[in-house]
């Protein structure tokens, strides 16, 4: 919500920002031994210095800045708030209850897929080993790539082992299953002096800085297009918290954004890679035709005599207003009601990809970043994956995407 500038008022996205890095602080004390717990030493053995004010805290974790013992390198810890584990992981079966009964009362409020989305991805998050290996994967195909962006190094030897153990309990429509984590709650990372995003919405500091923030953040949407088109995987929260700037003269635009906290991301399968690339393909291209058929081919259907010339135009045109070129706030405002598009029923990678885009579209607009070619970057890159997939190489990603075509032509979504 802090990302939809535009959209809600300034004063509720103001309040919803403090959210992201902002929150209460755990103590010292019990930051000092979740760290002794994980690693089975004193943190003292570890660092030679630790900052006891936090850098940021969010509801998961908490960082702190530290100097290795061993290397005498200024480093990131990122140390998980004691029990919130156990706390998440029970909220989660409530927010899906909560969701079951709405979704009854009112079906035009069905937020199941997004509580089942969350039941799938909070063990995940909670689980720094695999914000650890997110990050080491991501870094490596922007660097390939080319892309400015910087994603932190990690520190293999700093990153808990994950041990959990399961718990049931029964719940209505069956059994849920919980899980206790008992490790990977505390890693180490890169320390990157980095200032806030949303400095790039300030004129005297880009003058200052001599920095162009359209140049800035297209760099960044770049880097989004890359990861899900080319990789699939992206970080699926890219918030005003989570994203940072680093000013460098030397950087397309005069700096470069710093991508943080990778706990929460999405990762796709090479038919849906390829078919979301389809999907932007077709909406840059207006090809109604080509649109539906590869919702199809992602599992989404309509019943034959609800499809019409018109409902088409009406759906690609919902879907361009979304990830069309950026507007000033005023703009955005009062366009929202018309851009807010009925995407629950679509397929879940399309849901949360454009979850992810409204983040960002969000993030432009915070900074005043008018005409951002959203539709025009990410058909780019969704133009070179359909491209590499149509080589050889290629041939048995493409057969997949047959496959999974074939299965779900059948589907029909009432």
């Amino acid at each position: 919500m802090s990302a939809m500038v535009g959209t809600l008022p300034d004063a509720f996205t103001n309040e919803f920002l403090s959210l992201t890095d902002h929150l209460p602080v755990s103590r010292l004390e019990e930051v000092y031994r979740i760290i002794q717990r994980t690693f089975q030493k004193p943190p003292k053995v570890i660092f030679s210095e630790f900052d006891p004010e936090p850098l940021a805290s969010a509801s998961i974790a908490q960082v702190h800045k530290a100097r290795l013992r061993s290397t005498n390198q200024i480093v990131a810890v990122k140390v998980q708030h004691d029990g919130v584990d156990r706390i998440f992981l029970e909220d989660i079966e409530t927010l899906t209850a909560v969701a079951e009964q709405v979704s009854y009362w009112a079906p035009d409020l069905d937020f199941r897929k997004f509580a089942e989305e969350w039941r799938e991805s909070l063990p995940r998050e909670l689980d720094f080993c695999h914000e650890h290996d997110a990050l080491e994967r991501a870094g490596k195909k922007l660097r390939e790539a080319g892309n400015c962006c910087i994603v932190p190094e990690v520190h293999h030897e700093l990153c808990g082992d994950l041990q959990w153990k399961g718990r049931s309990k029964l719940v209505a429509g069956g059994e849920r299953r919980f899980w206790a984590f008992l490790g990977a709650h505390v890693f180490v990372m890169e320390f990157i002096d980095a200032g806030p995003i949303l400095d790039l919405g300030k004129a005297e500091f880009c003058a200052k800085h001599h920095i162009d923030k359209h140049r800035v953040l297209t760099e960044l949407l770049h880097a989004f297009g890359i990861m899900a088109f080319k990789d699939g995987m992206f970080h699926a929260d890219p918030h005003a918290g989570n994203v940072r700037l680093v000013v460098d003269p030397t950087a397309p635009g005069g700096a470069k954004p710093v991508l943080l906290d990778w706990g929460l991301i999405r990762e796709i399968t090479d038919a849906e890679r390829l078919g979301l690339a389809k999907v932007f393909h077709s909406l840059a291209n207006f090809d109604i035709a080509g649109l539906f058929d590869v919702l199809e081919s992602l599992g989404f259907s309509l019943r034959q005599e609800l499809v019409n010339d018109d409902l088409k135009r009406d759906l690609i045109e919902k879907a361009r207003g979304v990830v069309k070129d950026t507007i000033n706030r005023h703009k955005t405002r009062e366009n929202a009601r018309e851009e807010l598009a009925e995407f629950k029923d679509w397929p879940r990678c399309i849901i949360f990809f454009m979850r992810m885009l409204q983040i960002l579209r969000g993030l432009c607009v915070a900074v005043d970043a008018e005409g951002m070619p959203l539709l025009q970057i990410f058909s780019s890159h969704a133009r070179e994956a359909l491209q590499e997939g149509s080589r050889p190489a290629g041939r048995a990603v493409v057969g997949a995407l047959l496959v999974f075509l074939k299965i779900n032509m059948t589907r029909d979504l009432r």
